[in-house]
């Protein structure tokens, strides 16, 4: 449960800051992936963690969908509600 708090948490502060994204300034996104990378690792040695799933890859997938995760709920009704992860989603 405590697990699921966090993750939940650390997605609405990554929908709160979004103009890290607007702009497309890398260094704001370095800032918005501090809050991400406590659950997710991204680049070549990228792995999935307890806590979430790698971000590699992750646009063009379904929202909620990597087996073995326990997701939100609001994370798995947008997956089944049809969410794929594109630049544009994951900007919003």
């Amino acid at each position: 449960m405590t697990l699921r708090l966090i993750a939940t948490g650390s997605v609405v502060l990554m929908l709160g800051a979004p103009s890290a994204f607007a702009q497309g300034n890398a260094d704001n996104g370095k800032e918005t992936y501090k809050v991400c990378r406590t659950c997710h690792q991204v680049g070549d040695s990228a792995k999935n963690t307890l806590m979430g799933p790698r971000l590699n890859g992750i646009v063009g997938s379904k929202a909620g969908t990597i087996a073995g995760f326990d997701y939100s709920e609001a994370n798995k009704q947008a997956g089944e509600k049809g969410l794929v992860w594109t630049e544009d989603k994951l900007s919003e």
